[in-house]
């Protein structure tokens, strides 16, 4: 799909930083670090590069140090780089990625001109790459906020109650909602056990009942093969359980 749930784009830059975190994640080295020696100014350097220009990523298993005073490395690489495709076709966005043809090793020396050694061993290089070749599947996650508004014959207090005795609290809520004396809020469990969301409820008197509003992010999966897990349906049924709840 060239475009994610939400309406917003899906765009090359996208593709390639999703790419570089799969293969950090796949990767049994670490990324990137540097450690501290003890001497002033001076670490050690070492870990998993993962660079992209348009149309390459690079990967570099690097060991070495690096001079915090001058922002300067001496470091040696064992490298590699992926042929990266990205092309549009009608409403998809194709990816190829060609594994590494060879791998190259890059030496370099210390400061005082000793030879540095390698993080991993080319054969360890060349395994570990194809570990990552084999995990690579690109995913993109996102959330599809959703909110509105309507109105029931019951006064708030009884609605708010409703919410509070039906769904139960949100356990894991990672947002302050504030109360006001004629209005209440508060992040309430919407959907099944081990698939619910936080759905945002507020209630306030209006006319000779109340107005509810609602609020909830709905997450989504686009996959590599240009499906997502996004279904209109499910959200169509979360509105329905809200106000089926305020209706109790």
């Amino acid at each position: 799909m060239k475009e994610l749930p939400t309406g917003d784009p899906l765009t090359d830059d996208m593709i390639r930083e999703e790419l570089k975190r799969e293969i950090r994640e796949s990767s049994k080295i670490k990324g990137i670090s540097r450690y501290y020696t003890g001497v002033s100014g001076l670490y050690d350097l070492k870990g998993l590069e993962v660079k992209s220009n348009d149309n390459r990523l690079f990967v570099s298993y690097v060991n070495g140090e690096y001079f915090s005073d001058t922002d300067s490395s001496n470091t040696t690489s064992i490298f590699a780089s992926y042929e990266l495709q990205i092309e549009e076709q009608g409403n998809l966005k194709t990816v190829s990625v060609l594994t590494p043809r060879f791998i190259e090793v890059k030496p370099g020396k210390s400061a005082i001109l000793l030879p540095i050694s390698p993080l991993v061993t080319t054969q360890e290089a060349k395994d570990d790459i194809e570990r990552i070749n084999s995990r690579i599947h690109p995913e993109f996650d996102g959330f599809k906020e959703f909110s509105g508004d309507f109105n029931v014959k019951y006064n708030d207090e009884s609605v708010y109650a409703n919410f509070t005795r039906i769904l139960g609290e949100y356990q894991y809520n990672d947002e302050k909602v504030k109360k006001y004396d004629i209005q209440k809020g508060k992040l309430f469990e919407l959907g099944d056990d081990g698939d619910s969301l936080p759905v945002k409820i507020t209630v306030f008197p209006y006319r000779n009942g109340s107005k509810v509003v609602y609020k909830f992010r709905a997450p989504f999966v686009l996959k590599n093969d240009g499906t997502t897990t996004f279904d209109e349906g499910e959200i169509e049924k979360y509105i329905d359980r809200i106000k089926e709840v305020a209706k109790d």
